[in-house]
Parts: structure tokens; sequence; C-alpha cells
């Protein structure tokens, strides 16, 4: 193991154990319905993305039936951006907070004014909201004509309305030689920052995501970052918030990759692991960590979990 981690694995796994029950979460969301209020269409169409996403998604043309049909315990509502990086949610989050009493609704609104913050927060029960301070990722990955400023801002207003949890994604930037996990630190520092200035409250959870090379996108060809990129990123989280649920989503490269990761992560100090690999169980098994499951999407369990 690099020096590096083995001086930060004792602090981390202190960490954790001080302030969390000696668990892991697995989840597998199979109860929250994903609804695209744009269906296959999205105005930026980003490097990393090129709209493939969307297609996953359940389209809000007949989203009321499928929660009518499947009954879940949650919804994620989310879409394609407009060219301003907002997701147009318009009066999708009410007409389903009262279409399905009882159905936890989670908004992936994108940028967002006080206004429109307002409006989500009288619906949603959870929001998730992308963070990013890389000029370099707003303007050549997304192709916006935004600031990191624009960023922090929409994330205050809706954090100080609602619980709001940061998605974080790692390796978007590609590999820099110089500083290969400033991107990723900057945006949790800036985080903190809203913390320790009183603007918004502490996170409730932070989810990582890693950037997955995808066919047919601008960045097909781009590698993923390094598990131990990914790990290092996770363990400094770790540190700046010790009280915070720390969850590693569902999107990150599958296969020998994804056995690695996990185990990484869960000696990093995450809380839940989305679709985990049969590493990671076994990992968390030979640890002696109790093994909880859940079928929901990660940032409904932003909630429970830490101590004071």
């Amino acid at each position: 193991m690099e020096r590096w981690y083995m001086e930060k694995w004792q602090q981390t796994s202190d960490l954790r154990a001080s302030r969390f029950p000696r668990e892991i979460v697995f989840a597998r969301p199979s109860s929250t319905v994903a609804i695209s209020v744009t269906g296959r269409q999205c105005a930026l169409d980003c490097a990393h993305c090129g709209r493939h996403y969307l297609a996953g998604m359940t389209s809000v043309s007949h989203a009321l039936e499928v929660v009518r049909d499947r009954r879940p315990k949650s919804v994620l509502l989310s879409g394609g951006c407009d060219v301003t990086g907002r997701v147009p949610l318009g009066d999708w989050p009410r007409r389903m907070a009262e279409s399905a009493p009882g159905v936890r609704v989670n908004c992936h609104a994108g940028l967002v004014s006080d206004a429109e913050a307002e409006e989500i927060a009288r619906w949603a029960d959870v929001v998730s909201f992308d963070v990013t301070t890389d000029q370099r990722v707003i303007s050549e990955v997304y192709g916006l004509r935004r600031s990191p400023e624009d960023y922090i801002a929409s994330y205050v207003s809706l954090a100080k309305r609602v619980p709001t949890v940061p998605h974080v994604c790692i390796g978007l930037a590609g590999p820099s030689e110089s500083s290969p996990a400033q991107p990723e630190i900057g945006a949790l520092e800036a985080v903190l920052n809203t913390v320790t200035s009183g603007a918004a409250p502490v996170p409730p959870a932070i989810v990582f995501i890693v950037f997955t090379p995808t066919p047919r996108t601008r960045m097909a060809d781009v590698a993923a970052p390094g598990p131990g990129l990914v790990r290092d990123i996770i363990a400094e989280a770790r540190l700046m918030f010790p009280n915070t649920l720390l969850n590693l989503g569902c999107m990150r490269p599958g296969g020998a990759y994804r056995g690695a990761l996990d185990v990484m992560a869960i000696d990093a100090g995450v809380n839940l692991i989305v679709q985990p690999a049969s590493e990671a169980l076994e990992h968390a098994r030979a640890l002696g960590l109790a093994i909880v499951e859940t079928d929901e999407c990660c940032a409904f369990l932003g909630g429970a979990g830490a101590s004071a």
C-alpha cells in the first residue's frame, strides 16, 4: 500500500467506528423509480454522457402510471438540462407528491434560482445536487457558460431549505500529473466552507460517483480514474466530514475495477455502497461489519446513521 494510505487508513477507520454503527449498508434500489422529466432530451449533450443515461429512466409521459402500478417507496425526479444547467422539473415535484402520497421524492435539480429552490423544497424529501468547482469541467465537459460560484450558490439555496446531498463525480477532469485529486477535493472544500460560514447545514450525506468511459460519447476514450485515487478522495472526505454519511453511488465502472474499488472504499470509511461487488460483501464480513440491505436510492440514507 502507498505510504499516504497507510497513514490515513487508521484515522478513517477509527472515525467510522467512533461515529457510526459497526455496519455497512448495501443498496439495491429496486424500490426507487428513476424518472426523466425531459425523456431522452438534453440541451447540453455533455462530453461524458451524451444523453446515454437518460435512456434507462422512466419517461415522465407515463411516470404516474408506472408509480401507480409498481408502488415504489420513492422516486428520483431528474432529466436532461437546459442551456443554463437547470433540470426543468416544472410542477412535477408537486404532482408526484400529491398523486403518490407516502412515496418519497428525490429531486435532481441542477442549477436553480432562489425561487426554484423554494418551490422544490415544498415538495421534495431530499435533493441530489452535483457539486463541481472546476471551471474546465463546467466549460468543456458540461458545455456551460456558468461558474463554480453558480454551483455553490445553487447548492446553498437548496441546502438551507431542504436536505441536500452533494454528489461528487471523480475523474471528470481527466488525469492531472500535478494534482490529480484537486478538482474533487476542491468541491469538498467548497461544501465544507458553506458549513463553516453558516451558509448551509452539514450535509446529511455525500455521494461519490466515478467517471465511466461510455461508448459513443466524446469521452469514450478517456480512462476512468484509478481505484486508488477514488479511495484517497473518499478518505479525505471522511476526515473532513466525520459525522456525514459517505455513499459510493451506482455510477462507477464494473468488473474487476468495481471489485477492487468497493473493497478500498470500505477501508476508506464509506457507509453505503450501491450495487456492491461480491468482493465488498466478503470484505465486510471479514471485518466483522454487520450488513444492512436497502432497496432505495442512496440519497434517502442521508438522515440516519451518525451519532452526535
